[in-house]
């Protein structure tokens, strides 16, 4: 039950956050979080998920930029089509921030991912709660959301006409490279011209990675992606941008990349087997996160539950790995995740992680997960984060 903060505005927000935290034994750490909110509700601010935040992320008017953070979201269009979150109005964006994703556990559901999947009463030697409806998680989440095409081929050939002769493509090849996900031909040519594209310089290379990202969903070209030459050059482009130095677009696109790739089996061959690598560039060239930037926290809390998943649907073969997650979810995600969403799916990492094992939950309680979770629980957040952080609560009981 989410816990209520009372506050009269002749009050510091300080000292009533610290009241609140010594009568609920809180952790130190949500101190300023607790503040924060108490100040922006006394300027009269609207909180939570529905609140508007700043302005959009990518585009300043109609035209395409890689500054800026946004925390708002969008609201639904006239016919079920959900509102561009970055633009104002036919601009290039990359993808969408996360909103138009299925509001996983939004509604009250029987089961927010699973549909409803078949769950036994006892799963490797753990009491599984029946009425827990986010974990243990079996799929993995993708970021499918449509290309603008014509956007896209836009800000293509804008750069084209930019970069080095020898990376140069024809105008009919670039027109040509939204087909490469939206169509169901097969075509290597037009994945060796995407292929160049990704070695455009870095400031050109995020409408290339956005449209990687749907091309590795793609059921012909998905085959080209995962080719060595391809799959090694894309690998390293992303993991060089999982950096807070490198531009927003570029971060955001490369997780969403990663998080993608889990759904072939060789894309989570690679990231299992770099696993470590990848994990270790998240907590130590990520965090903390650029402006707590709400579409890099999703992503990035996306990848790390499909790591969770990937975990949990091979028990036996990464005792370390679950280790290494755990580790980094219960330690850096919850030190420097700000965003519900993100905050959410990297609870039912966590919880997913835990049920793998009873040696997982007591590991947790070597990083007082229990202390961690329950923080973001009587904190004002979605009634899910609530849920999945009560879930939680009562394994480490």
């Amino acid at each position: 039950m989410t816990l209520k903060l009372p506050f009269n505005v002749s009050d510091d927000p300080y000292m009533a956050a610290q009241q609140f935290i010594h009568k609920h034994d809180l952790s130190q750490y949500y101190l300023e979080e607790i503040a924060n909110h108490i100040i922006k509700n006394t300027n009269g601010q609207v909180l939570g998920l529905g609140a508007g935040g700043n302005g959009d992320p990518f585009t300043g008017g109609s035209s395409y930029t890689t500054g800026g953070v946004s925390s708002g979201s969008s609201a639904p269009a006239s016919g079920g089509m959900a509102v561009d979150p970055f633009t104002g109005s036919g601009a290039y964006t990359s993808g969408s921030d996360g909103s138009d994703l299925p509001r996983l556990g939004a509604q009250p559901p029987p089961d927010p991912w699973m549909a409803g999947a078949y769950r036994t009463d006892n799963e490797n030697g753990m009491d599984v709660d029946k009425s827990n409806p986010y974990f243990p998680q079996r799929d993995f989440l993708r970021f499918d959301q449509p290309l603008k095409a014509e956007a896209l081929v836009t800000k293509l050939k804008e750069f084209n006409a930019q970069c080095e002769d020898s990376l140069k493509l024809e105008d009919t090849s670039l027109e040509k490279l939204p087909d490469l996900a939206l169509k169901e031909d097969n075509d290597p040519a037009g994945m060796e011209h995407l292929l160049k594209v990704l070695k455009w310089k870095d400031e050109m290379v995020f409408p290339g990675l956005d449209l990687v990202r749907l091309v590795l969903l793609h059921p012909h070209n998905q085959q080209h992606a995962l080719s060595k030459d391809f799959l090694d050059h894309l690998f390293s482009v992303c993991l060089k941008h999982v950096n807070k130095e490198s531009a927003v677009a570029n971060q955001m696109l490369s997780l969403r990349i990663l998080a993608n790739l889990f759904s072939t089996s060789k894309g989570e061959e690679l990231l299992s087997l770099y696993r470590e690598s990848v994990i270790t560039r998240i907590f130590e060239n990520l965090f903390p996160v650029v402006k707590n930037n709400k579409h890099i926290q999703v992503a990035a809390a996306t990848v790390m539950l499909n790591y969770a998943v990937s975990l949990a649907n091979n028990p036996t073969e990464s005792e370390e790995g679950q280790v290494q997650a755990l580790s980094v979810l219960g330690v850096n995600f919850i030190t420097f995740i700000s965003d519900w969403e993100a905050r959410f799916r990297a609870m039912v990492a966590i919880g997913t992680i835990l049920s793998i094992s009873r040696d997982n939950v007591e590991y947790g309680k070597t990083l007082d997960l229990k202390e961690g979770v329950r923080g973001w629980k009587v904190l004002e957040g979605p009634d899910k984060c609530t849920a999945v952080a009560q879930h939680i609560v009562n394994i480490m009981e």
